[in-house]
């Protein structure tokens, strides 16, 4: 059996040990599979896409993190696939690109946990009309609120971070369909400048 000693861990190996490329001796790499990716790992602890990772598990797994009542606390959970992050980063890489840097990643389903078929890239407007009703809320739909002073419902909508005052409404059914027609008319002017 033919060896070869690793350069950095300096570990006597098989030859299978060490990924085939045209470096080095015998055409392998000099280090072994397992330098190789503690090497990569340690390289994508320094990405990006290492850190929205990191947030996710400790904003679902730790009660110490200060995001944790709005998402382990309710139920909000990881996978157990995305627990290792190779298997997580392949998932989000083949979902493309991150489209720009005010893209994140979002929750199709707010109401339901992080796997892959749930999570895509959005921009802040549209996380905004994917948040659930606060605790607060009087009128059961987002973006509308009951105004105590002009006795109207109130149809507010965030976007671009400000808020945009639709109207006030009589009923709540009127005010919903004012807001729905605005969502709708939003998302049309962003197909046609996309």
């Amino acid at each position: 059996m033919t060896t070869k000693t690793c350069s950095r861990c300096a570990q006597v190996l098989a030859m299978d040990q060490f990924y085939g490329n045209s470096r080095g001796k015998w055409g392998l790499a000099n280090e072994c599979k397992g330098c190789c990716k503690k090497r990569a790992n340690e390289a994508d602890a320094k990405r990006p896409l290492y850190k929205i990772w990191r947030s996710m598990l400790r904003r679902c797994i730790s009660p110490k993190d200060k995001h944790f009542k709005d998402y382990g606390a309710r139920g909000i959970t990881v996978c157990d696939k995305w627990m290792e992050f190779a298997n997580y980063r392949d998932d989000i890489l083949s979902l493309g690109e991150k489209p720009s840097k005010s893209h994140s990643l979002d929750r199709i389903d707010n109401g339901m946990g992080y796997f892959f078929g749930n999570v895509r890239w959005s921009d802040a407007s549209a996380q905004t009309v994917n948040q659930r009703i606060r605790n607060d809320n009087t009128s059961g739909y987002k973006n509308i609120t009951w105004c105590k002073t002009k006795k109207t419902w109130f149809v507010n909508v965030r976007r671009n971070k400000k808020n945009k005052h639709v109207g006030c409404f009589n009923s709540v059914e009127i005010a919903l369909q004012a807001r729905d027609a605005y969502i709708l008319s939003l998302e049309k002017s962003d197909g046609s400048n996309g």
